[in-house]
């Protein structure tokens, strides 16, 4: 029978460290609780499956501040945001977290302006330090570069950030504090 915390209410609790009483392994509603207000609850490589089936938790923070990373699946559901043919574009924070964003730079070398830090955190549930994603994003064709730029603060680039054109580059997204986060941008072969 799973045992139940009044601090964190979405969780059933299968599996507590019989010292520590961090919580192990249980069954999470929704996103797993995150962040200092949750200290000393879970154990380090804590899992939490969700109650839905959308896939288990890891938890990758600190016992003082919990973060959680989904891990990966044999599928998973991504969302292709077509931008046309713009010189220059601005993908939503949604756009980006769908995973798949394509563009076409047939006016010429063209940028895409990635939103602000304080943006892209409003638009993760449950961002903490750690927390992470991948997009794909794809210069169709048009024989120009679209160079991946920073928003107006909290976004930090790294790496190549021109895309050539009929390339594509991944753009893993990692939150390293409040409203912040890097981009290290791979271009491919």
């Amino acid at each position: 029978m799973a045992k139940s915390n009044p601090n964190i209410p979405t969780v059933d609790i299968t599996l507590q460290d019989p010292v520590t009483g961090y919580v192990v392994q249980g069954v999470v509603e929704g996103v797993p609780p995150a962040g200092s207000t949750y200290a000393g609850i879970f154990a380090l490589d804590a899992f939490l499956q969700d109650k839905n089936g959308s896939g288990v938790y890891q938890m990758t923070g600190t016992v003082a501040v919990p973060a959680w990373r989904l891990l990966d699946s044999v599928f998973s559901t991504v969302t292709t945001t077509a931008l046309g043919t713009a010189q220059n574009s601005t993908p939503t924070a949604a756009q980006l977290i769908g995973g798949n964003v394509t563009q076409t730079s047939a006016v010429g070398n063209g940028t895409v302006t990635l939103p602000t830090g304080a943006v892209l955190s409003a638009a993760v549930t449950g961002v903490a330090a750690g927390t992470s994603f991948t997009t794909r994003f794809t210069n169709l064709g048009g024989g120009f570069n679209l160079t991946i730029t920073p928003g107006a603060s909290g976004i930090t680039v790294v790496g190549t950030a021109a895309i050539p054109s009929g390339r594509s580059a991944i753009l893993q997204f990692i939150n390293t504090a409040a409203d912040t986060w890097i981009v290290y941008v791979t271009v491919s072969a």
